[in-house]
């Protein structure tokens, strides 16, 4: 696992272990529930981070738009 990747997911996981039941559910139904919000945030990211190679971040444009398919994979 690349070092980027692994500093995003732990951070996700002590966010969730860390935060109120309510607080961690919600953030992990944006996606679903949120596609365009997902969308807008990625090209803002792209805006602003010109320098990250976008196929540097497959996992972001893949997933998006899929509106929340990603969670029944697990």
């Amino acid at each position: 696992m690349l070092p980027g990747v692994r500093f995003a997911v732990d951070g996700y996981v002590n966010f969730c272990r860390l935060a109120t039941p309510l607080e961690a559910v919600a953030a992990s139904l944006t996606e679903m529930f949120a596609p365009d919000l997902m969308e807008t945030r990625i090209a803002a990211f792209e805006k602003h981070y010109p320098w990250i190679d976008p196929p540097g971040s497959p996992t972001s444009r893949s997933a998006s738009g899929r509106g929340g398919r990603t969670a029944s994979r697990r």
